[in-house]
C-alpha cells in the first residue's frame, strides 16, 4: 500500500512540475485552424521555449485535446480585442507547439 501511495505522489507531483507559465504581454496574433477547432496565439516577449517544443511560434489550444478550449478561445479573443496582457499556463506540445492549459487575465 505504501508503495503506490509513494507511486501516485510522485506521479502527481512530475505532472504538476511539467506545467510551466508563458511570460505576460499582449497578445500580438490570433490565429484559427485551416480545418479544424484550433486557435494559435502569440505573446509579445515570448520565445515560445516551454515544453521544449519543436516548433517555435506561439502558442496553441484545440477543441479535440482540450476541454477547456471554448473558454481558452474566448478569454484569449477578448484579451487580444481589448489589448490587455495575458499570462498562459502551458503543458506538453500540440502539433508541435506548446499546449494551452489555462489563460490568466492580467492588468
Amino acid at each position: 500500500m505504501k508503495k503506490i501511495l509513494f507511486c501516485l505522489v510522485l506521479c502527481i507531483s512530475f505532472n504538476a512540475a511539467a506545467v510551466e507559465k508563458t511570460p505576460i504581454g499582449k497578445i500580438t496574433g490570433y490565429y484559427t485552424g485551416w480545418n479544424h477547432d484550433q486557435v494559435r496565439v502569440t505573446i509579445e516577449g515570448a520565445d515560445y521555449t516551454e515544453g521544449n517544443c519543436e516548433t517555435k511560434d506561439g502558442y496553441v489550444t484545440e477543441d479535440s485535446d482540450n476541454s477547456g478550449y471554448k473558454t481558452h478561445i474566448s478569454a484569449l479573443l477578448a484579451a487580444y480585442m481589448a489589448g490587455k496582457p495575458v499570462g498562459l499556463i502551458v503543458e506538453g506540445c500540440l502539433r508541435g507547439r506548446p499546449k494551452i492549459w489555462g489563460v490568466n487575465m492580467e492588468n
